[in-house]
Formats: C-alpha cells, sequence, structure tokens
C-alpha cells in the first residue's frame, strides 16, 4: 500500500499550523515532499520537525559541515531523496563547489570548497556508521575528530537525524522536491564508496 502525500488542502487545521511552522522555520516558500508524506501521521511529523529545529539550532558544527554528514549518512543509507536534498543544501551553502567535490569527499579528499578537517570528520562518520553496531573504538574515533564534547555530541545528533530521516524517506519512497534537483543527478554513488 502506498503512502500518500496530505496537500494543504486536505490537511487538518493542527496539520496546517505544522506545515505552516515548516515554512516558517526552515525558511521554504512550498512545504517539502516529506512533510506531505509524513502528514498523515501529525504527531509523527511534529516530533520530527521539533527534533530537526533542536539539531539545527546547535552551533557548534558550521551549517555546510552539517549538511556534508547528512550527505554522507545518506549515500551510506541509499537514501536518495536525502543524498539529492542534502547534496542540494550543501552546495547551494559553498559558490563553485561541484557534485564532484562531494563524491571527492566521499572518496577521502578534500578541497578549495571541502576543509580537511570536515573530511576527517566524514571520515570518522563513515567509519562509524558502516558499522551496525559501532565498536567502542569506532566511538572513540568519531570521538577525536571533533574539537570538544559539545560538537561531538551535536555530530552524534546530526547522524541520527540524518538516519531516521533516510528510514522514511526510503520506506515511503518520497520523490525529490523540484526545488532541489540536481541537474543530471541520475548518477548513482556506489551506496558504500567507503
Amino acid at each position: 500500500m502506498a503512502v500518500l502525500p496530505v496537500c494543504y488542502e486536505d490537511a487538518t487545521d493542527e496539520l496546517k499550523s505544522i506545515y505552516a511552522d515548516i515554512k516558517t522555520s526552515f525558511s521554504v516558500d512550498d512545504v517539502p515532499n516529506w512533510a506531505l508524506f509524513l502528514g498523515s501521521q501529525t504527531q509523527i511529523l511534529a516530533m520530527l520537525v521539533y527534533f530537526t529545529k533542536k539539531v539545527y539550532a546547535q552551533e557548534s558544527i558550521p551549517q555546510l559541515l552539517r549538511e556534508l554528514i547528512i550527505f554522507c549518512v545518506s549515500v551510506s543509507n541509499e537514501a536518495d531523496y536525502c543524498r539529492q536534498y542534502h547534496a542540494h543544501s550543501a552546495l547551494s551553502l559553498s559558490q563553485g563547489m561541484t557534485y564532484q567535490d562531494l563524491e571527492n569527499m566521499l572518496q577521502g579528499n578534500s578541497s578549495a570548497y571541502i576543509p580537511e578537517r570536515y573530511v576527517k570528520i566524514i571520515e570518522a562518520t563513515k567509519a562509524y556508521i558502516v558499522s551496525n553496531c559501532p565498536s567502542k573504538s569506532k566511538s572513540e574515533d568519531l570521538r577525536s575528530s571533533c574539537e570538544n564534547d559539545d560538537e561531538y555530541k551535536e555530530l552524534v545528533n546530526v547522524i541520527a537525524l540524518a538516519t531516521l530521516f533516510n528510514t522514511y524517506t526510503k520506506a515511503f519512497e518520497i520523490p525529490i522536491d523540484e526545488s532541489a534537483k540536481i541537474l543530471d543527478f541520475n548518477k548513482k554513488i556506489d551506496s558504500r564508496p567507503f
């Protein structure tokens, strides 16, 4: 049975309020597809919006690095919606960066747009997430990639947020929003290039 989106016109007052909060909080003109497809689960959607706002309100990790981490987790989890959405977000945050820079980052290479420190964190993230049950040493490697405990806690929160959204967008087969499509994005990245 397919999960169908709940358009604004068909939404309850409570859901319309959540949609309005999403547009305001995330500075978007249209309600993203992930929210529309979760519209039939108002309480879950409200929880996801709350969690997302709390994670994005943290300031230990720069916004570009946060988007790169979510992109990395999404590639690993083969979550095409999140992979494309956060690739688009990362590219919009760094003038001149290309999708090829993102692919190179997944191979452990820095660039003029992706600092070596970011690559170090991405490498630790990749090693951590490829383990179904990360060992203590993988957790310690993840922690040591961070500059302090606040950054580490935020990194774990970003990984958890990405994994949660990856689960929903894959299970519900949510199509990418027109505004986040990247030209020539049909090229698949090996889901486990690391």
